[in-house]
């Protein structure tokens, strides 16, 4: 594998499979220098220094490779116990590593190896360094009987083994005892080494560590066990100093290095295998044969050193014992192997009942199908579930229960599991039930033909008819309004798409009505939304009920409603269909407590191409309606091109009035409102203006319907009521008499809200103000159309202090008894008639009404609009109280108006009415 191929691999895996990944190279690194080695020194090759070299200089490194495998596995051990068991393995390999290099240098460099020496002093403490390692391991819970049979165990082990060490290693190191004690020590280090390490192998190998992978744990029993073998060996060849076998325990040193290197990357593998269960290994099967090991190299020890010393006749009983006892494990193993096939097999019925009772109460009807389909067995599910008794379904051919339009992809089905063809898995059918009823069920086939307990095609089949019910209800609230039934603006579009579609076929067009209820958002909030929700309702059943078969009726949302008409495309044809609609629509609502009359507002738009884009085409027909509300509360408007360019000016201005009270963009100016006969400072109307950085300064009547249409009106109502509390605030602590009110005009959308009582608090608080500064202005339309609802809302704002206006006054169809529902404490007359009064010889009668009503009802009366002295003086004569106009002040910023509250005076016109 290339350098790249290996970095693209390592790279996707990430971090922790690319030290998987390292192991492995070391591992097979380890493995082949390993098997080079050995097979060099067997074969002899080179001679005899080139065999020596390779025999002294291959094992340190592979100590050291072996140290680093196992530490990588310590670092990622499930335990602290586990860490510290594994790191030491990990040191004592390093201690070994250090034993052999010097060993090496020794006799490579120095060309003698010197007895005793710091080798063998690295060597010896090998031993209880490794040991103290195999007893840290944790162990596994275990029951009293299973802890007697491996202290059983243990015991032949070590005592088989230890026949062999002594014979082997013990006896000839105290046969070759020095005088010199150090010396001595060293020698008897190495069978007391083995002796230790037996006992520390026979522990771990039989008593089952927790958290140890069962090939780790294999691999490390088996390279220790061959470093007892190598110590035997080298003693024996020693002792027959016999030099042309000596490599042979080089062999076999280096393998057991090879073993413990296994063990570490069998561990550091298996952190990364999701799928072990490493809770508890149980003790792997060539482990279990130690102890038989250990009793045949006990009589083989026994056999060896009896040959020559005994009698033919004892000879002959000795062979004859150990023949015995070799029959006698052999025997036991086969006992062992048909107590294995026993337990097997009574698990496998244990885990069948098992199976069965959990299917028993599965959800979901389980059927098992051979590769034909044929069935051979089924859970009482299926009685259940489909109405069908299991006993009389096995034996049957699964698809003579489907219906025969789904035989065919029922019997697919189970022949592509069969043959694990990639595909579908699942199916929905038809199934005739036990009640002679066909359901609609689906299927789900899983191929367990492998699997020894259950061997067949499992069926997991489930009863959709509840799911398809739900399925259609969720289709029909996905395309439709939940209100009211009809379609839904994604239904509508997908409705006008097919119809383009369709538009190149003779005599088909596309026409789509948009439609707009006016006033509908006011009478909802007055009458509540119980009573809006029917009125869309009502509306609703009349367009289904004015629609021809073809047309299909949506609302889109809120107010707003559409219609696809399925007639010839043209401008006349929508034309009259919307005024058919309209007509309809006219009829007044007889809801709970009140009779309403709609006005609507439609646009038209036509396609006849069939390149449209059905949202294009309902965009055109919204243009269309927006420009029939401009030109009046009810109409029809057929869409033309050039609306878009207004409507794209629209949008634009639209654009930017949403951003322009984040740049401060917008600023009131205040209208001086004095007292006709003193000429006092009384009040001053706040004016909104927008400064738009492009277009300049725009009047209220360009922005404040489409902020009324845009829902901004209530965003920009608050600034403008903060901004005069905030303002008046300042005029209380410059002025040098009464404080004037700031009037403040209230939009209906403003009126309608029931925060509005908090949002004037609010203001007045925020302020520092005090309510009896602040006056607020309603529209006389506005308090005719919402009667209930407000007259309450009102009340609330008096009773705070607030000063209630009548705006434009006479423009309305009030009544005496209307005002006298309302807590108003001014009216103020509409300048219209402020102006008829510039000719002396028409009579002010209107005026002169509007004054009496406001004396009858203690209202203070006030004139707008006065610009020239005629009207002043006539109004001075009829008694009007207060007066705004050109005449007397133009509208100010805050800095002028505060120069005249901080500094009155005597204004020119009323000197001059004066004299």
């Amino acid at each position: 594998m290339t350098s790249t191929s290996i970095h693209h691999v390592l790279t996707r895996v990430g971090r922790r499979p690319t030290i998987a990944a390292l192991a492995a190279v070391v591992i097979t690194a380890i493995a082949g220098s390993w098997l080079l080695a050995s097979a060099w020194l067997l074969a002899g090759g080179g001679d005899e220094a080139d065999q020596r070299t390779v025999a002294d200089l291959v094992p340190p490194v592979l100590d050291l490779g072996a140290a680093a495998l196992v530490l990588l596995a310590a670092r990622r051990a499930g335990t602290r116990r586990a860490t510290a068991a594994w790191a030491m393995i990990g040191i004592s390999m390093v201690v070994y590593g250090i034993g052999d290099g010097l060993y090496a240098w020794f006799e490579l460099g120095l060309d003698s190896v010197p007895f005793p020496s710091f080798a063998d002093v690295a060597y010896v403490a090998y031993y209880p360094i490794v040991v103290a390692a195999l007893l840290s391991f944790p162990t596994a819970a275990a029951s009293g009987r299973e802890r007697r049979r491996m202290a059983i165990d243990s015991a032949i082990v070590v005592i088989g083994g230890g026949m062999v060490i002594w014979q082997s290693v013990f006896r000839p190191a105290l046969d070759s005892l020095d005088a010199d004690t150090f010396k001595s020590i060293l020698v008897l280090g190495y069978p007391a080494g083995d002796m230790v390490l037996l006992f520390g192998v026979a522990s771990i190998a039989l008593r089952r560590p927790a958290g140890v992978d069962g090939r780790a744990l294999s691999a490390l029993v088996g390279g220790l066990l061959l470093v007892l073998l190598a110590d035997a060996g080298y003693s024996q060849l020693s002792l027959a100093g016999d030099p042309s076998t000596q490599h042979l325990t080089d062999v076999l040193y280096m393998a057991s290095t090879v073993g413990i290197a296994a063990a570490g990357f069998f561990q550091l593998r298996s952190r990364y295998d999701a799928t072990r269960d490493e809770s508890s290994t149980p003790i792997p099967r060539p482990l279990i044969l130690l102890p038989y090991l250990a009793l045949i190299a006990g009589y083989g020890t026994l056999m060896v050193s009896a040959s020559g010393s005994v009698t033919e006749t004892i000879g002959q009983l000795l062979l004859g014992a150990a023949v015995l006892t070799v029959a006698v494990l052999v025997r036991q193993e086969l006992v062992l192997d048909d107590n294995s096939l026993l337990l097997a097999d009574r698990a496998r019925r244990d885990s069948e009942s098992r199976l069965r009772r959990i299917a028993g109460h599965a959800s979901d009807a389980i059927t098992l199908v051979d590769r034909a389909g044929v069935v051979v067995d089924a859970n009482d599910a299926v009685r259940r579930i489909l109405g069908l008794d299991p006993a009389s379904l096995v034996g049957r051919p699964i698809v003579r229960l489907a219906h025969f339009e789904d035989a065919a992809r029922l019997s697919a089905l189970i022949a592509d599991s069969a043959a694990r063809r990639p595909g579908q898995d699942s199916l929905e059918w038809r199934l005739w039930d036990g009640d002679g009823v066909w359901r609609q069920v689906e299927t789900v086939a899983a191929n367990l033909i492998d699997d020894p307990l259950i061997g067949c095609i499992v069926l997991t089949t489930r009863d959709v008819r509840e799911r398809k019910v739900l399925e259609q209800r969720l289709k029909q609230v996905a395309l439709h309004d939940v209100l009211t039934g009809l379609a839904n603006r994604a239904l509508f579009l997908d409705r006008v798409d097919r119809r383009l579609v369709d538009v190149g076929h003779p005599g088909m067009g596309t026409v789509v009505l948009n439609l707009n209820l006016n006033g509908f958002k006011r009478s909802n909030d007055s009458l509540g939304h119980p009573a809006g929700d029917r009125l869309l309702q009502e509306v609703a059943r009349r367009l289904e009920a004015g629609a021809q078969p073809g047309d299909t009726c949506a609302r889109l949302g809120g107010d707003e409603f559409a219609i696809l008409l399925d007639i010839p495309a043209s401008a006349d044809e929508g034309l009259a269909a919307a005024e058919r609609f309209l007509a309809m629509l006219h009829e007044p609502y007889e809801l709970p407590g009140a009779s309403l009359h709609l006005t609507v507002r439609v646009g038209v738009a036509v396609s006849e191409s069939g390149e449209d884009r059905a949202g294009g085409l309902l965009r055109n027909a919204g243009v269309a309606m927006s420009r029939a509300r401009e030109e009046g509360r009810d109409g029809i408007v057929v869409f033309e091109p050039e609306m878009q360019e207004a409507v794209e000016g629209r949008f634009e201005l639209e654009a930017d009035l949403r951003r322009a009270l984040e740049r401060k963009e917008l600023m009131l100016q205040y209208q001086p409102i004095f007292d006709l006969e003193t000429g006092e400072l009384v009040s001053a109307e706040a004016l909104v203006r927008w400064d738009h950085p492009v277009r300049g300064r725009l009047a209220p009547s360009v922005f404040i319907p489409l902020a009324e249409e845009t829902g901004l009106i209530d965003e920009i109502g608050t600034w403008v009521l903060r901004t005069a509390c905030a303002e008046v605030a300042r005029w209380a602590r410059i002025s040098r008499g009464r404080v004037p009110r700031v009037s403040v005009n209230l939009s209906p959308h403003q009126l309608v809200d029931p925060q509005l009582l908090w949002t004037i608090q609010a203001a007045i608080a925020q302020a520092g103000a005090v309510p009896a500064w602040l006056a607020l202005e309603v529209t006389e339309s506005l308090l005719m159309e919402n009667t209930g609802p407000v007259v309450e809302r009102l009340h609330a704002i008096r009773s705070l202090g607030v000063s209630l206006s009548i705006d434009d006054f006479g423009t309305g169809y009030s009544s005496l008894a209307y005002l006298d529902q309302f807590p108003m404490s001014h009216i103020k007359i509409d300048q219209s008639f402020v102006a008829s009064l510039e000719d002396p010889a028409r009579d002010p009668g209107i005026v002169r009404a509007i004054v009496e009503i406001g004396r009858s009802l203690a209202m203070a009366t006030i004139a707008e609009g006065i610009e020239t002295p005629t009207q002043l003086e006539r109004l001075r004569g009829l008694g009007c109280n207060l007066g705004q106009g050109f005449l007397l002040g133009r509208p100010l910023d805050a800095v002028a108006i505060r120069a005249i509250v901080a500094n009155p005076s005597h204004p020119d016109w009323a000197t001059a009415l004066a004299a």
